[in-house]
């Protein structure tokens, strides 16, 4: 069985592509099945051979929890159940064709392999997000470098290597390592020999031999980094997987398994799941011990809910300002990297209080939730000491840092964070295959309280976190590198042209409990400034943060309780199998991976669901304005999967002023969302058709008092307007007028336009010298449809970017703007 070596090897290659832990993951589920899991299946069919000997006759009662768990956990990490129930079928109909086929054994071994990789991913995940640096690596390397004679050096455990362009700097970091593959490979490897050998000499070996290949891969890999320069090396797939090909060779040359542990299977009709009194308490007992294993990670204590009296503070801080509104008449960057919005959104949902005064323990004592927010100001030792104990006391603490250190930010919050065991690096993060800005998506299984409701989120660029292997990861950033600061740059960004770095998992968000009290830290401030704020994702992550820290802490040592009660559990089977005899023990086994698979399944349904349950978005308190973008309609850009400075079709900045007239605006994915919010709707430049069951929500929307905004114009050619405005007797002439004059009904000019259109229908409220309609309202029932014929002047490209001071000309436009928002108010 040498060549099933090479299914291990493969089936850690495909998480390669079916997680995001370096690259995007394959979003079509074919890609990783063709490889690497295709090799991976015909590599233990080949070592297997024929089926008979592995199924048993009750074989096919597997398929109830193997469903369940396809059921219950989402892709990828289902994957390993698909393969299961496939070669399990494949099985069970051979075995009743009579046509023996090696296809069967190969599925069920890859399965069960991605079954419990799976299932250790979790584990990665803490691991990885909180260990990189690895000095011994460097440390041990460096004898055989200079062996064979790389002219290097090293300081402090990184590795200096002098090439004709510049000085390499080499950490040693354990993704070089290859750790995130030889996780893989020891999880696959321990389930081949556990099942397939069981000798302890056998582990012992294929420990030594994956470590000492492992070491001279990270040799070699130095010697060809120090000629290309460059770490795609280390986390590119295809790179990745032909590093690690050599080693199923390895051990298939030096470590053949035997197969001795298929010997208990007498004949392919014996029975493998046994329901005797004994068998079945052994099942009982593992359902109960996974079950509550699950429930470790998995639970989230609800907690006491507090008032919700939050405290801003102010004295030490001088960035990120919330004390002067964002009007109409302020601009430049002090008013839009400006936390303002957040504060008025957040005052909706509880009750804000400002703090422009030393912190003092009375002070405290008056709030439940303390919002300190990039730092630029020491905090005395004493006001330290009273924000633990007001966390201890049950009080919320939430640090919101930032990118590298900037105006000392990481330096002046960790004085307070290393009380937690948390710690803001000096660094910045970005998307490692691109380059860019990343963005995170929550994860499906388990995801934390504080991220559970929030859709997809750009970061404007963070810093990563220290935090202990204890504390909840609320963020978790995948495929992300790290920079660390420069002080010789301005705003601390590392400038310099390099090819090393961090990369891999970073912890971006992580929350401790201390006392009754918890804690919660974010890494990238810039995500709630004004300009922001209502960009989906950050109103959903301040809300979940503020409600996650506006409750006490109550059945927190719940599991503590869960861990005891799974080695209570376990415990339990070992003694009753202790006390079986061998056909019986054959039998408790197979029942015990059937409840296994059982308790998983219903363990991430039920600790999935309570949580949803336990954590709802709060309710406002206070209404508010709103303003609904839709998109499934509209050709509108912002910045949400990525920036689009330049873009077009850019509305950032038209929709930020909105916030100026105090509206609460949101990107909505569906014509029927966006007119559900119940305010304000806008629809810019339609290119998909309008249905009748489009035309039926609008008409209903505007008859029951509903405001719909519609901006068009010549730019949109493939336009769907006419549609939408005709059974309200309006349309858009889409000829252009190259330039003139925008007025007001009294006459009065408002700006100037080029290349704008007309409006046909309404009332007209904005027009040219020509009285020619720009732009119309028409009452309908009790509502109002607005109709702009020129979308063009409020794309960025006309307004500018949101951190600009404009020009009169700007201003005009700015203007038009709030006239047209206001009239659509009356």
């Amino acid at each position: 069985m040498r060549a099933i070596w090479f299914t291990v090897v493969f089936t850690a290659s495909s998480w390669l592509y079916l997680l995001s832990t370096f690259t995007p993951a394959k979003t079509t589920v074919l890609v990783p099945f063709i490889f690497p899991l295709l090799p991976a299946a015909a590599a233990g069919a080949l070592s297997l051979g024929k089926v008979r000997r592995f199924i048993p006759k009750d074989a096919a009662w597997f398929a109830i929890p193997l469903v369940l768990v396809m059921a219950s956990i989402p892709y990828p990490y289902n994957t390993g159940a698909m393969v299961l129930l496939a070669g399990l079928f494949i099985g069970i109909l051979s075995m009743k064709t009579g046509i023996a086929s090696p296809l069967p054994g190969g599925l069920l071994i890859t399965g069960l392999i991605l079954l419990v990789q799976s299932a250790g991913t979790p584990v990665y995940h803490v691991i990885a997000s909180r260990v990189h640096e690895i000095k011994p690596l460097n440390i041990l390397s460096l004898p055989l470098l200079r062996m064979f004679g790389m002219d290097i050096g090293m300081s402090e455990g990184v590795i200096y290597i002098p090439t004709y362009k510049n000085m390499l700097e080499f950490p040693g970091l354990l993704e070089k390592f290859g750790f995130y593959m030889l996780f893989h490979v020891l999880i696959g490897g321990i389930i081949l020999i556990g099942l397939l050998d069981r000798r302890w000499k056998t582990f012992l070996k294929f420990f030594a031999i994956t470590a000492l290949y492992a070491y001279f891969r990270y040799v070699i890999l130095i010697f060809i980094y120090a000629q290309v320069d460059d770490a795609i090396i280390y986390w590119h797939p295809g790179y990745v997987i032909l590093s690690f090909i050599p080693l199923a060779a390895f051990l298939g040359g030096f470590l053949p398994i035997r197969g001795t542990g298929l010997s208990p299977s007498p004949s392919p009709y014996s029975e493998f799941i046994g329901f005797s009194r004994k068998e079945l308490a052994a099942g009982l007992l593992a359902f109960m011990g996974i079950f509550f294993l699950i429930g470790i990670p998995g639970f989230h204590d609800p907690g006491a809910e507090k008032p919700g009296r939050i405290l801003i503070d102010e004295k030490h801080s001088n960035w990120e300002w919330t004390t002067r509104k964002f009007d109409t008449t302020w601009f430049g960057s002090k008013s839009t990297y400006n936390y303002y919005c957040l504060a008025r959104y957040l005052d909706h949902f509880y009750s804000i209080d400002y703090n422009f005064e030393k912190l003092t323990k009375e002070t405290l004592s008056r709030h439940d939730v303390l919002i300190l927010k990039t730092p630029t100001r020491a905090y005395e030792t004493e006001e330290i000491d009273n924000i633990v104990e007001f966390v201890e006391n049950g009080g919320g603490l939430w640090l919101i840092g930032d990118h590298t250190n900037i105006f000392g930010m990481s330096y002046y919050m960790n004085f307070i964070a290393k009380r937690f065991g948390l710690f803001f690096h000096y660094d910045s993060t970005y998307d490692l295959y691109t380059g860019k800005l990343s963005r995170y998506k929550p994860p499906k299984v388990f995801p934390h309280p504080i991220v559970q409701n929030m859709p997809p989120f750009l970061y404007a660029t963070s810093c990563t976190l220290d935090a202990p292997l204890t504390a909840q990861n609320v963020m978790i950033g995948y495929g992300l590198r790290s920079r660390l600061l420069s002080y010789s740059e301005r705003g601390f960004f590392e400038r310099r042209p390099t090819t090393d770095y961090e990369f891999g998992l970073f912890l971006q968000s992580a929350a401790v409990t201390h006392g009754k009290g918890r804690v919660s830290a974010f890494s990238d401030s810039t995500c709630f400034s004004n300009f922001y704020m209502f960009i989906p994702g950050k109103p959903e992550l301040a809300l979940g943060t503020v409600e996650w820290l506006n409750r006490e802490e109550r059945l927190g040592m719940l599991r503590v309780l869960f861990g005891v009660l799974f080695v209570t559990s376990f415990s339990g089977i070992a003694v009753l199998y202790r006390k079986s005899a061998p056909e019986e023990r054959r039998k408790m086994i197979g029942t015990v991976l059937f409840f296994t698979l059982c308790a998983g399944a219903a363990a991430v349904l039920f600790f999935n669901r309570l949580t949803h349950a336990t954590y709802p978005p709060p309710r406002p308190h206070t209404g508010f304005k709103t303003v609904a973008f839709e998109t499934e309609h509209s050709r509108i850009k912002l910045p949400v999967r990525q920036l689009v400075d330049g873009h077009p079709d850019n509305f950032h900045t038209f929709y930020v002023w909105f916030q100026r007239i105090d509206y609460i605006p949101s990107l909505e994915s569906t014509l029927e969302d966006a007119l559900a919010k119940g305010g304000l709707a806008v629809i810019i430049n339609p290119q998909k058709q309008f249905d009748a069951d489009d035309i039926r929500r609008v008409t209903g929307f505007l008859e029951k008092g509903g405001r719909l905004l519609v901006l068009d114009g010549p730019g949109n050619k493939a336009s769907t307007s006419a549609q939408l405005l005709e059974p309200f007797h309006m349309a858009i002439d889409f000829k252009e007028i190259g330039q003139t004059q925008l007025l007001d009904r009294s006459g009065k000019i408002i700006c100037t336009a080029v290349n704008t259109g007309t409006v046909k229908g309404g009332t007209g409220i904005v027009t040219t010298p020509g009285k020619q309609n720009v732009f119309s309202i028409k009452k309908y029932g009790k509502g109002r449809l607005g109709v702009m014929a020129n979308a063009r002047i409020f794309t960025n490209k006309s307004m500018g970017g949101t951190q600009i001071k404009p020009d009169g000309k700007r201003k005009q436009i700015y203007n038009l703007e709030f006239f047209i928002i206001d009239a659509m108010e009356k």
